[in-house]
Order: C-alpha cells, then sequence, then structure tokens
C-alpha cells in the first residue's frame, strides 16, 4: 500500500455523499378469503404501495478537511482533521 503523501501546510478536501433508503417490507397472504380482517389487511398493504408510503431514509454528507502540520524524517505526520 502507497504511504499517503501530504504537502506540510496545504489543505486538501474530500466529499463524502451517502443516500440510504429503507424500504418497507410488504407480506404477501397466499389466502383467497374475503374476510373482513383480510379485506383491512389489503388496503393497508395498498397504502404501503403509494410513494409517499414506500421509501423511508436520509442523506448524509461530509466535508473533511485534511491539513498536515508536521512530517517527520521518517514519513510519521501531525495533521489537522476538520469535519463540516
Amino acid at each position: 500500500m502507497m504511504p499517503l503523501n501530504y504537502t506540510p501546510g496545504v489543505s486538501y478536501r474530500y466529499e463524502y455523499v451517502t443516500d440510504t433508503l429503507l424500504n418497507e417490507a410488504v407480506d404477501q397472504l397466499q389466502s383467497d378469503s374475503t374476510s373482513s380482517c383480510h379485506q383491512h389487511y389489503q388496503q393497508q398493504q395498498q397504502q404501503k404501495q403509494t410513494t409517499a408510503h414506500r421509501d423511508v431514509g436520509f442523506k448524509l454528507t461530509a466535508s473533511v478537511d485534511v491539513t498536515p502540520i508536521w512530517t517527520s524524517n521518517r514519513g510519521a505526520m501531525v495533521v489537522k482533521l476538520e469535519v463540516q
């Protein structure tokens, strides 16, 4: 693995973005029953399958600034990290 090569005093910016969607599982009934319980279940499933009810999630964004402060002769570094 190549060692990181940062120049002391120069800031390096990294941008990270991720989207996570959590979809609600939809159970399928194998029964053809017309009971009121089954009809209620089918109505709930139809409501869940609309776009407004199907996907729930979040988006994460981050900016990371890496600024090397000091580098030794052996390659050790002290860096300043700023996360926004």
